[in-house]
């Protein structure tokens, strides 16, 4: 085994490279269940699920008066309702099957980014800078779960560096053809992530540098024909074009500091930083060479510039522009090492550098792979959903005054649920009619349980508990590491025995 592992990483690299990467992201497609952050679950998934069953969950399609353009693109998402469509015509209506199918496609689309990201490499270097580029991209610890979750960030990626390979692939010069396909496929990207735009204006000025004035022309033409396609729907649901992107805009100049106020040299630290002892040495490499990697340099550090200028920063806006450091990071990093006379006297201290990187990547890899993130959310409706007997049930969050939305896509079902806050009446609620009358009772968090469990024991006398769902170990640590950002959160589900309503 040893032996074909060692055949394959010298005479077949490229194989090698993408059947680990196939591996990998194989566990984390069966393993790495859940969502990471609202974004990727509330805004891709529970939206395009409630349009197969006949509703607008969030308000998005213009069906009822107050409705305005909530500033996501139905690109992505629309994607996703006609797989889920299909799924549903397929009479498939298993919540967590369905996403393994979706992390299944997410994963084999990143594949993409190894394959051209690798070719990358080697047209503008050698194989074997090549190959230690494919095996980050491979499988560097947090690129394997965000190629196989719902992160816009990381889904944009494919259609860009497959644009980016067109254009290394053919300089310096690429056809008029070659522009065209490229500047149409690096369109959906702005679709996907309307951020992206940035690389467009990259790629724009690296024609323009090149004196390629009528390159130029013809991308910003067809990258704008290929976006605006995307967009399409905007003309049905709000009768005019762009209504979601310019909503977009206008909410974020309004919140650019609501969220996070960072500075400039943030994403800096970042990126030295998720890479660890080489995460310098990337940083060094990625600035060294850009004249001579214009097509790769150019759309990413706009990109990178923008949001290092803009103040709200979270470190899973830059995830577009990783691969790209990754290439021209290492590239630019081993040809001033290949050169260096102090790294030459030190050869056995900078393999042990890299040693060390790779088992710690490897810890991290595993871990992170196979970790089931926001659980007790999702199996918490993963277990109301196979309660047959189910009318509605009371999401209790009475201990603060904002909710813990609960993921009713994995509940299989889109009735309008109790939700109990501390600023809510209880009995006025409870009494509802416009509810339909519940028989399951989830409290969400353990804060204040027992004075909350009395507080309803007034409305329903007899309650069993059924089950309490702890975190996920990654969700726990994280909590661990922050606790003011990580919420500890373990949920207790019980069944309504009686009841005084």
């Amino acid at each position: 085994m040893l032996e074909k592992i060692k055949y394959y990483w010298e005479y077949k690299p490229l194989t090698f490279i993408v059947a680990a990467g196939i591996f990998i992201r194989l566990i984390a497609v069966i393993f790495s269940k859940g969502y990471g952050m609202q974004d990727d679950h509330f805004l891709v998934i529970e939206p395009a699920e409630s349009w197969v069953q006949g509703l607008d969950q969030n308000n998005w399609l213009n069906t009822s008066t107050e409705s305005v353009p909530s500033g996501h693109s139905f690109f992505y998402v629309g994607l996703h309702y006609l797989f889920l469509n299909f799924l549903d015509w397929l009479n498939v209506t298993d919540a967590q099957i369905k996403m393994y199918l979706v992390r299944l496609i997410h994963g084999a689309l990143s594949l993409i980014t190894i394959v051209y990201g690798y070719k990358i490499a080697e047209k503008i270097s050698n194989q074997k800078t090549a190959k230690t580029v494919g095996l980050l991209l491979s499988v560097l610890w947090f690129l394997p779960w965000l190629s196989v979750h719902n992160m816009v960030e990381y889904v944009c990626v494919p259609p860009l560096i497959y644009t980016t390979w067109l254009f290394v692939k053919h300089s310096p010069e690429p056809t008029l053809k070659i522009v065209i396909l490229g500047a149409f496929i690096a369109g959906l990207a702005v679709g996907i992530r309307y951020q992206t735009i940035f690389f467009l204006f990259g790629f724009g000025l690296a024609f323009l540098l090149k004196k390629q004035f009528a390159s130029a022309f013809i991308f910003g033409l067809v990258s704008f024909g290929s976006f605006f396609l995307t967009q399409i729907s905007d003309l049905f649901i709000w009768g005019r074009p762009f209504a979601e992107l310019g909503e977009y805009i206008n909410y974020n100049m309004a919140n650019s500091t609501s969220y996070y106020n960072q500075p400039f040299y943030t994403y800096l630290l970042t990126l030295a930083g998720m890479f660890g002892p080489i995460g310098l040495f990337l940083l060094f490499g990625y600035f060294k060479n850009w004249k001579k990697n214009a097509f790769v340099f150019i759309p990413s550090v706009a990109f990178f510039l923008f949001h290092s200028y803009f103040p709200n920063k979270q470190e899973r806006f830059i995830a577009p522009m990783i691969p790209f450091f990754i290439i021209l990071g290492y590239l630019g990093w081993i040809e001033f090492k290949n050169q260096s006379k102090f790294w030459a006297k030190y050869i056995k201290f900078y393999r042990g550098i890299w040693v060390f990187f790779w088992i710690v990547n490897s810890v991290l890899l595993l871990a992170i792979s196979t970790a089931y993130t926001k659980k007790s959310r999702v199996e918490t409706m993963t277990f109301l959903a196979k309660q047959k007997d189910m009318t509605n049930y009371i999401w209790d969050c009475s201990h603060k005054d904002d909710i813990l939305i609960p993921p009713r896509f994995y509940s299989e079902r889109w009735d309008k649920y109790i939700c109990l806050l501390s600023t809510v009446d209880k009995e006025m609620c409870l009494r509802n009619t416009n509810y339909i009358p519940a028989n399951y009772i989830v409290f969400v968090e353990d804060e204040n349980l027992e004075q909350r469990k009395a507080d309803l024991l007034k409305f329903y006398p007899k309650i069993e508990l059924l089950k309490t769902v702890e975190a996920g170990y990654l969700d726990l640590i994280l909590h661990k590491m922050n606790p003011n950002n990580n919420k500890f959160e373990r949920f207790h589900i019980y069944k309504i025995i009686e009841s005084n309503l």
